[in-house]
């Protein structure tokens, strides 16, 4: 039990605080946009200030953050506290989530 509970937290974790950085990052795009509903699939994700293209390790959550200490890897940006307690908060729900769910499927 002890090892399925650990891991069913640090999956619920990881899936969590993905989705908690890909809302925060759409909303960020798409606020000021009349277009709310686009081909998400279509996106293309770039630095807000430089406007380069992200590559893959540039999108893992918090790791990518603290990795480059809150800026873009590209021009140096800061990139803002409010992404890293997104994706911090959506882990925590994650897990909190897969957690919940655990325990109901095993009592």
């Amino acid at each position: 039990m002890g090892m399925v509970l650990g891991f069913a937290l640090v999956s619920g974790f990881f899936n969590g605080s993905i989705n908690g950085s890909y809302l925060i990052t759409w909303w960020s795009r798409h606020k000021t946009s009349r277009k709310i509903l686009r081909n998400i699939f279509e996106d293309k994700w770039v630095c807000f200030s430089c406007g380069v293209k992200l590559k893959g390790m540039d999108m893992i959550p918090i790791y990518s953050y603290l990795r480059h200490m809150g800026k873009c890897r590209y021009c140096g940006c800061s990139i803002g506290g409010s992404i890293l307690i997104w994706e911090l908060g959506g882990g925590l729900l994650g897990a909190l989530i897969y957690y919940l769910v655990l325990k109901e499927l095993i009592l």
